[in-house]
């Protein structure tokens, strides 16, 4: 059944013109439709009318990740927004190769290391995978977490709901890094499972911490192939 939210294109269209035509200026006209936001760009030189599709991007809210559901702690001040994608991503940033999928191929294989915005790419292909293997019967959000403590620069990419359970994932372009974030906000949420989606082959790492008394504690964090991340569901992780 069509959503009564749901907005026409076609007519957002019709009626961004009309605006043009009247008074005669550049616009960007944003409409929410379907959990996506269409950009439009409208302008108009003379008696010359032209409107550009630009992209769809997808919101991803940030959130305090203190449990669930994690809608329900999103800070409205800090929203991050992913290309609907690669492709379009890679247009934007002037990477205009004749085969785009080629490069993110190549980017996903670990060879294209002269490519400084390989870790936005990467970042947005695990988003993009999520959402697909997703339940089509219902929306999607994607949430990730920021540290705001003063001076801090921690962040984990994504925050998923898995087993009535916050599973966070850290994204990296390469095989190198400490976790730091994601052991960060492993320690401070009281998680035992995480995921970290990289170059590096499948696999586990188990990091030895303590908890707020003293405890010791033994975390678990998943290693997923960037190019695997449909396999998230299958994934053996240790019981949450």
């Amino acid at each position: 059944m069509r959503s009564p939210f749901a907005i026409s294109t076609a007519l957002c269209r019709t009626v961004a013109l009309k605006i043009v035509d009247s008074f005669g200026f550049f616009m960007i006209l944003v409409v929410y439709s379907f959990g996506f936001y269409l950009i439009f760009v409208v302008y108009s030189f003379g008696f010359s009318q032209n409107i550009d599709y630009l992209c769809n991007i997808i919101p991803v809210q940030m959130s305090a990740a203190n449990g669930l559901p994690l809608g329900a702690q999103v800070n409205p001040k800090f929203t991050r927004y992913d290309y609907l994608d690669t492709g379009l991503l890679l247009r934007v940033l002037a990477m205009n190769y004749d085969e785009d999928k080629e490069l993110t191929r190549l980017i996903l294989a670990g060879d294209a290391p002269d490519l400084v915005n390989k870790g936005i790419v990467a970042e947005l292909t695990v988003g993009l995978e999520l959402m697909k293997s997703s339940n089509p019967q219902s929306k999607y959000d994607l949430f990730y977490w920021e540290n705001l403590d003063r001076n801090a620069t921690s962040e984990v990419e994504y925050i998923i709901a898995k087993n009535a359970r916050c599973l966070p994932i850290e994204v990296k372009a390469g095989i190198s890094g400490k976790m730091k974030s994601l052991r960060l906000f492993m320690h401070r949420k009281g998680l035992t499972v995480g995921i970290r989606s990289s170059l590096e082959n499948f696999g586990f790492l188990e990091v030895s911490d303590s908890d707020d008394t003293g405890v010791s504690v033994k975390r678990v964090i998943g290693i997923l192939p960037l190019y695997a991340v449909w396999r998230l569901s299958n994934l053996p992780l240790p019981s949450l």
